[in-house]
């Protein structure tokens, strides 16, 4: 949901040092202004705003009404962030269901009171293609409700101090991608006929690399440029290249490159063998720059020529879940590409500041009804989530080379959860549950027990049981309780320890597969032990 007026000023005072968006259009000033210069406020309003009929949460910025972009994905719009593009995309869909968000009251703040900076920005937001006027309010995407006047029906009241924009659905789309991650082929750069000699390696005719202990290198400049990479040269040899917000630093002998995304550090990726400097020029082996630019290559034992194809891709993000109610995180992406170098999804999760849940990712078919027509492929990536802080990071690569990477942080609580596990990625026979009972992880008793139920479904085989532990110390068994299976529905009644505190249930299911078996969680709950009345 929005937050309140007092909370979305909290949030954007807090996340001003984190500019990198702001207003597009131009800005009467003495000198240019430079990405992140404050360049406005974000006021209190008293105007109400109104989209598809339904309250939506506005400021005001230089004087007009102003909406935070990303929220029109719940009024009945796609909003997609394309990072090669600088582009936010705004796309009216005929159908989609409005779920408002709570607005906070006009007279929550006194009208013109400030809840932010204004900050500069090369990001530019668009409406059906159509350029509009854009401001980065600390992380997020404002628009003027007026620049949407040419794309459908703009109400002003002054009576009522309201602005009303109903779309015009006439070019709309019909299908929501919300919540998915699209990929599309753009283009290949090709670089063929790179001839890998006995000592050197030559490109029509001039020398672009040289061959060590029998590997080739190539001069990283050379084929940095070739592929479309700015490049800088420093004092002591190394390189640092940038691509579609990809940064890359190769340093002579040293074997981890360094690497960022949009200035966001990445992991560093070790290569097979460390860049070296001769001449002046630094050399890079031609197998690990395969890996650090993700590119494909093909090599001729006959003709002994490397063919190089660097493919460019863009990416939709149309808003990726950042909410999390289960034991698990999920997204999805679909895809256009030709070539062998798959881009991929990836989701991994570090879990209260220590430990890490690493993806796993899969190919699928393209189940979403409508979209079979549009992309060839999809994707799916889980990793799990624990109670506590879950900071998360998707990634979109190819080979190490990132075309995407979004970070954000997510409490999971006891009373947020979901009770059932996913178990959509647990191999072999076992107790599938629905329908259990309590529905919320988070009770509250002081009886001596704690009852569940649910369904079991008919086609699977196995038994249940039932862990108790202490939820400050769950390595420490306080029982375990075999649950009866009968007419695909289980209830058991959990004995609780007299002692007051918080104490998980784990309901487990045993799984059989070929080489053994092992227990799976299915349900958890989280109950309060109160002091007896």
């Amino acid at each position: 949901m929005v937050p309140s007026i007092k909370k979305l000023a909290a949030g954007l005072a807090i996340s001003g040092m984190l500019a990198g968006y702001g207003v597009t259009g131009p800005v009467q000033a003495e000198a240019a202004p430079q990405v992140g210069d404050v360049v406005g406020q974000v006021l209190a309003t008293d105007i109400q705003a109104h989209v598809n009929g339904s309250t939506i949460t506005s400021m005001n910025i230089d004087g007009l009404t102003a909406v935070v972009a990303e929220d029109l994905r719940g009024y009945g719009f796609d909003v997609a962030w394309i990072p090669q593009r600088k582009e936010v995309a705004i796309t009216p869909v005929a159908g989609k269901p409005v779920r408002p968000a709570a607005a906070a009251p006009r007279e929550e703040l006194p009208v013109g009171q400030k809840l932010g900076d204004v900050f500069y920005t090369d990001i530019r937001a668009t409406y059906e293609g159509g350029s509009i006027r854009s401001f980065n309010i600390g992380g997020k995407t404002a628009i003027v409700l007026n620049d949407l006047a040419p794309f459908g029906k703009l109400d002003w009241s002054e009576t009522a101090r309201s602005l009303t924009f109903e779309p015009d659905l006439a070019k709309a789309k019909t299908l929501s991608m919300e919540g998915l991650v699209a990929v599309e082929e753009q283009e290949a750069v090709k670089v063929n006929g790179i001839a890998i000699g006995a000592a050197s390696v030559t490109y029509q005719g001039e020398q672009v690399g040289t061959v060590k202990d029998g590997m080739p290198y190539l001069e990283v400049e050379w084929i940095a440029g070739k592929l479309g990479y700015e490049t800088v040269k420093e004092a002591d040899g190394a390189v640092r290249l940038n691509s579609a917000g990809y940064g890359i630093t190769l340093r002579p002998d040293q074997a981890d490159a360094e690497r960022s995304c949009f200035g966001s550090p990445l992991r560093s990726v070790e290569q097979y063998r460390a860049p070296f400097l001769q001449g002046g020029v630094l050399y890079a082996d031609e197998m690990a720059l395969k890996e650090i630019l993700g590119y494909e290559s093909v090599w001729s034992p006959e003709t002994r020529d490397l063919d190089i194809t660097y493919r460019i891709y863009q990416v939709e993000d149309y808003g990726i879940p950042e909410a999390i109610n289960n034991y698990d995180y999920t997204v999805r992406m679909v895809a256009n590409f030709t070539g062998y170098e798959n881009p991929m999804i990836l989701a991994e999760n570090r879990i209260n500041g220590t430990k890490k849940a690493y993806a796993i990712s899969s190919m699928g078919v393209v189940d979403i009804k409508g979209l079979q027509e549009q992309y060839k492929y999809s994707y799916i990536s889980y990793t799990g989530t624990d109670i506590g802080r879950n900071e998360l990071e998707v990634r979109v690569e190819v080979g190490n080379r990132p075309l995407y990477v979004k970070n954000f942080a997510a409490d999971l609580t006891y009373r947020n959860v979901k009770p059932e596990v996913n178990t959509t990625n647990v191999s072999g026979s076992f107790v599938k549950i629905s329908g259990v009972t309590p529905s919320q992880a988070y009770e509250e008793t002081s009886g001596r027990t704690f009852t569940i139920k649910g369904k079991t479904a008919a086609d699977t085989t196995g038994s249940l049981s039932v862990k108790l532990t202490r939820e400050d110390n769950p390595d420490e068994i306080l029982g375990t309780y075999d649950v009866p299976v009968a007419n695909n529905t289980f209830a058991y009644d959990v004995p609780l320890p007299e002692e007051p505190g918080v104490y998980r249930i784990t309901l487990n299911s045993l799984v059989s597969f070929p080489r053994g078996t092992f227990n799976t969680p299915v349900a958890k709950w989280y109950v309060q032990k109160l002091p007896q009345p």
